[in-house]
């Protein structure tokens, strides 16, 4: 019997805990994006909403980068007009060579309007990157069509933090659920 409670417990622990786990957080770099005004802070960004979703991926990406952020849209659209007063999403370019600054936000905003796009050197963003622990860009050709492997996943900031990550398979009621807890 107390075996079986023990076992409920924890499956409703589970059941009503964080859809994506918090990871150890990690302060956000300041380092400079380019957006289509010019020049911005990266940590300012960050400060602007209470949660910032970021993706890093590029514009002529064939698969994970536009299916990523038409889910994103659809779960920004299912949140209520307060919370995404709350929330922003920044995609950042992964190709500087062939995404610039206004390239970058035009695609954001092919997604949702309130989504916004930068490019950055491509040190800049490989710091970054490495900052979060997650994988190197590997840069594709410098001329011709190319392919730039990247990671996929998203990462939670709040609080100037880097508190989750969020993968590219997500679903939207997962990433929803976690929203609406703030």
């Amino acid at each position: 019997m107390l075996r079986r409670f023990g076992y409920l417990v924890v499956v409703l622990v589970i059941a009503c805990g964080p859809n994506f786990p918090s990871i150890t957080p990690v302060p956000a770099v300041d380092v400079t994006l380019k957006g289509p005004g010019g020049n911005i802070s990266f940590l300012s960004l960050v400060r602007e909403h209470k949660v910032t979703l970021v993706f890093f991926g590029y514009t002529h990406c064939p698969d994970f980068c536009p299916s990523t952020l038409h889910r994103l849209s659809e779960t920004f659209n299912e949140l209520s007009e307060a919370d995404r007063g709350r929330v922003s999403v920044l995609f950042i370019s992964v190709d500087p060579a062939r995404d610039t600054p206004r390239l970058a936000d035009d695609y954001a905003k092919r997604f949702h309007k309130a989504f916004r796009g930068f490019s950055a050197e491509p040190a800049v963003v490989v710091s970054m990157l490495r900052s979060y622990n997650r994988l190197d860009v590997v840069p594709g050709a410098t001329r011709g069509p190319y392919l730039v492997d990247h990671t996929t996943s998203i990462l939670w900031f709040e609080n100037e933090m880097h508190v989750k990550n969020i993968p590219a398979s997500f679903l939207v009621s997962d990433l929803l659920a976690d929203l609406r807890r703030l």
